[in-house]
């Protein structure tokens, strides 16, 4: 996330992350939880927390490369004559 979802970032390096992110959400199903203890499951804590993680990173990772493509796409609406003030 750091180096593909930075504050200062192209459109290729959120893709490339978008891309990378959701090839951990793809494995997500694959994680297993063993420990079955009742008293305080810590594998359960820290398996559901990494769930969580990992959506929370695929939603910021998604949300900034749409919002990258609709900025761009204001941006080329705006007219250079709308743009400068008259007397």
């Amino acid at each position: 996330m750091q180096s593909n979802c930075a504050v200062f970032r192209t459109g290729e390096v959120l893709e490339e992350g978008s891309k990378l992110i959701h090839e951990v959400m793809s494995g997500v199903g694959d994680v297993k939880v063993f420990d079955r203890s009742l008293i305080w499951n810590t594998d359960l804590v820290e398996t559901l927390e990494f769930d969580n993680l990992v959506v929370q990173a695929v939603v910021t990772m998604d949300g900034a490369l749409i919002a990258r493509k609709a900025a761009a796409r204001t941006r080329a609406r705006i007219s250079p004559i709308a743009t400068t003030r008259t007397g």
